[in-house]
């Protein structure tokens, strides 16, 4: 798990790799850790020295392995806040962690926990630069056309021939016949989850969650929306262990806004959780960071990621400089916090 990193993005985040180890069973029991199935009160969260690189830390059921600076490339010293250099999204193969960067992506090789070292480091600047993996592939997502190769300014026609293309290049990568005419509903979205094993994607586009039939990936079919007028961004989907689930994300404000105050509802910036029977999908609750942060820290769901544990539904979730958040959501109607790391406000 990467907290306060990985998936925290955007301003004022922690810009260093940090690794944690998590204790969520009989079989770690052997560990250092001070386990306990009772979370610390008061919460330990709250109230931490701010700072940068020496911000103060707070763990349960977790332990800090390293924290690793960016590289020479990766990082501007003089200005803890230069966006350029914000930290997206990670991808794993093997003992490498890809670590998408809005400069371009470093490669890290994490055989050794405590002591993470640079395999490489690839510049190519622009925004987001969200990392994939599929087999030996890397992907690459940019929401720029500064990183374009080719000669002349890069314009806004780049990403429109993008745009006008992008149906009849995923068309020829599953060799599907050529779309006819424009579909109705969202026509974009943030983030889709394929299921394949099951036949189901799950997408956070435009305002709602889809529920898409891809046995026929060819001609994929959707088959249930979901909408929620608490929601402002609807940004990833993700499945349970066994499809009979999905949480859908809020990303209030792209990730930007401080919505983890004492002043905020606990629907806003938050999960939302979903029973699927067949086609039809059913609201049970919500879950969200339980601790609150200061207006200083921004703080909405992020991406999050299931922990492979036979038999529960756990999820490892990033909030942006509210850290990262450990939760049981095998009962989707109560969703249960089992473990946190967080550092103080980078401000």
């Amino acid at each position: 798990m990467i907290p306060s990193n990985g998936d925290l993005v955007k301003p004022r985040c922690s810009f260093a790799l940090a690794l944690a180890l998590a204790a969520l069973g009989a079989a770690c029991a052997s560990s250092k850790l001070d386990l306990s199935t009772t979370a610390p009160s008061p919460d330990r969260r709250v109230g931490l020295r701010a700072g940068w690189m020496n911000a103060g830390e707070a763990a349960w059921n977790l332990r800090l392995v390293s924290t690793t600076q960016p590289s020479a490339e990766f990082i501007d010293l003089k200005d803890p806040n230069d966006f350029e250099y914000i930290n997206s999204d990670l991808a794993f193969l093997g003992n490498r962690v890809i670590e998408g960067n809005f400069h371009g992506f470093q490669v890290w090789d994490i055989s050794q926990p405590d002591h993470p070292t640079l395999v490489t480091a690839f510049v190519c600047p622009g925004a987001q630069n969200d990392v994939s993996v599929y087999r030996n592939l890397l992907f690459v997502s940019g929401e720029a056309p500064n990183g374009r190769g080719g000669t002349g300014a890069p314009t806004g026609a780049d990403s429109a021939t993008l745009r006008a293309n992008a149906q009849t290049i995923v068309d020829r990568i599953v060799e599907g016949p050529p779309r006819v005419g424009p579909r109705p509903g969202p026509t974009q979205c943030h983030d889709i989850t394929v299921y394949p094993a099951i036949g189901l994607a799950g997408g956070a586009c435009a305002g709602y969650g889809l529920l898409l039939d891809i046995r026929d990936v060819t001609n994929p079919r959707r088959i249930s929306a979901v909408a929620d007028s608490n929601f402002a961004f609807w940004h990833s989907a993700t499945f349970s262990n066994d499809g009979s689930k999905i949480l859908f994300t809020d990303e209030w404000g792209g990730g930007l806004q401080a919505r983890c105050r004492v002043t905020d509802r606990r629907e806003w910036g938050a999960d939302a959780l979903f029973t699927r029977q067949d086609s039809t999908l059913t609201f049970r609750s919500y879950y969200k960071l339980p601790a609150p942060q200061t207006a200083n820290e921004n703080c909405v769901a992020h991406n999050g990621s299931l922990i492979p544990v036979p038999g529960r539904d756990i999820m490892v979730q990033g909030w942006y400089q509210g850290g990262i958040s450990v939760f049981d959501w095998t009962d989707p109607a109560h969703p249960k916090e089992i473990a946190y790391f967080d550092r103080g406000p980078m401000d």
